[in-house]
């Protein structure tokens, strides 16, 4: 609720934008990389929500059947370093901007940049409100398995996750009451070493 809030309350793109930038020095199956985060996707619903508040007394995730996830690649392997990093730099800045509709899923998106015929850029963005800093170094070693197994000729299976359904009403179900005041007091400290 309180993403949602903020999402509504800034003008301009960004908020809760998150992006995860990941240098890959090695040859990269494209193909491979973008089926595993298919099949990542599907394993985990909350890859698949949107979120809808206008007429509801409080906002919900939706779950979709399936989403299309955006992928841009790019072949910067042309251009010198200077020009590689000044590129990676104005792309995450318009990336951050663009920001996310909330009520349009996904609320992540990929794009690969090659730099060498063995190294590559990818940047994976994707809103806050899917989950917090703990949840995606799980989900990249996820993907990352699931690559590894694709590239090498293997047809993983995956296993469903845990409904995410049961998280939201486990959430549900949590006395507040006690979380407010730890917010209340972390927000007054950001404030105060914000400039």
């Amino acid at each position: 609720q309180g993403m949602v809030y903020h999402h509504l309350s800034f003008e301009g793109g960004g908020v809760d934008c998150e992006q995860i930038v990941c240098t890959l020095d090695e040859a990269l199956d494209i193909d491979a990389f973008r089926r595993a985060w298919g099949l990542l996707t599907q394993r985990h619903e909350v890859l698949r929500t949107r979120v809808r508040w206008e007429g509801l007394d409080e906002p919900v995730q939706e779950v979709l059947a399936q989403v299309e996830v955006p992928w841009e690649i790019k072949d910067w392997r042309g251009l010198p370093e200077a020009a590689q990093k000044e590129s990676l730099t104005s792309y995450l800045r318009a990336d951050r901007q663009r920001g996310f509709d909330l009520g349009e899923p996904p609320l992540m998106r990929f794009a690969v940049f090659q730099t060498a015929d063995r190294r590559c850029q990818i940047v994976w963005s994707f809103h806050h409100v899917l989950f917090d800093g703990r949840s995606f170094p799980i989900l990249l070693e996820e993907v990352f398995e699931l690559y590894g197994r694709l590239a090498a000729g293997e047809s993983p299976t995956i296993e469903p996750a845990k409904p995410y359904r049961r998280y939201i009403d486990w959430l549900g179900e949590q006395d507040l009451s006690h979380a407010e005041p730890f917010w209340r007091e972390r927000l007054a400290g950001f404030r105060a070493a914000t400039p």
